[in-house]
């Protein structure tokens, strides 16, 4: 699970270059680490 996470971050921040993609990428995974841990 927390690979896969970590993956993904990697991925959004190879992809992204302007920084309105890099806040939407940054507000997408603090989503997911919020319901991991709500999850968990």
């Amino acid at each position: 699970m927390v690979l896969c996470l970590i993956y993904l971050i990697a991925l959004f921040s190879i992809k992204i270059p302007p920084n309105k993609a890099k806040v939407i990428a940054r507000i997408y995974i603090l989503v997911t680490l919020v319901k991991v841990v709500i999850l968990f």
